[in-house]
């Protein structure tokens, strides 16, 4: 009997967990900008867009559960190519202008604006060493745009 009620007594907080994580998905607007993105990429055979109703974290969430149809490896599948995921360019915050991944071969990186900066003590817990360019301590790049002359930080 013990065993019994020590199940029950987690189901129930597991229910109330799972409500409660269910209203904060739902009460996350998503931005415009993605639903756009979500309707063309999720579209029927028929190439009618995606509608995600609510167009909230949840709606989107249950959107891809309709989708996969139960199968799990199928719903991971559709998290996988959600646009969250996608490669973002190191580009500008302020105006958005893209800065090449590649430079042309007689090109220095000072050239697009860029340059490799230690990060702030704000920054630091957030950044990390890496491989890219080759091994490396924690680094920032720090872009002045040469279109708006923003200067933005990238790690």
């Amino acid at each position: 009997m013990k065993t019994n009620m020590h199940v029950n007594s987690e189901s129930a907080v597991s229910k109330q967990e799972r409500e409660s994580f269910e209203n904060i998905l739902n009460s996350h607007v998503l931005p415009d900008a993605f639903l756009t993105k979500l309707s063309s990429r999720y579209s029927d055979a028929n190439s009618v867009p995606a509608v995600i109703s609510p167009p909230t974290w949840l709606g989107l969430l249950r959107h891809f559960q309709k989708q996969s149809a139960g199968s799990r490896d199928k719903l991971w599948g559709l998290v996988q190519s959600a646009p969250w995921l996608d490669y973002v360019p190191v580009q500008c915050s302020s105006c958005g202008t893209v800065i090449p991944d590649e430079t042309n071969p007689n090109s220095i990186d000072e050239d697009v604006g860029l340059k490799e900066v230690p990060p702030t003590a704000e920054e630091h817990p957030h950044v990390r060493a890496g491989w890219y360019r080759g091994p490396r301590s924690s680094i920032v790049f720090q872009i002045v745009c040469k279109k708006c002359g923003h200067v933005s930080r990238w790690y």
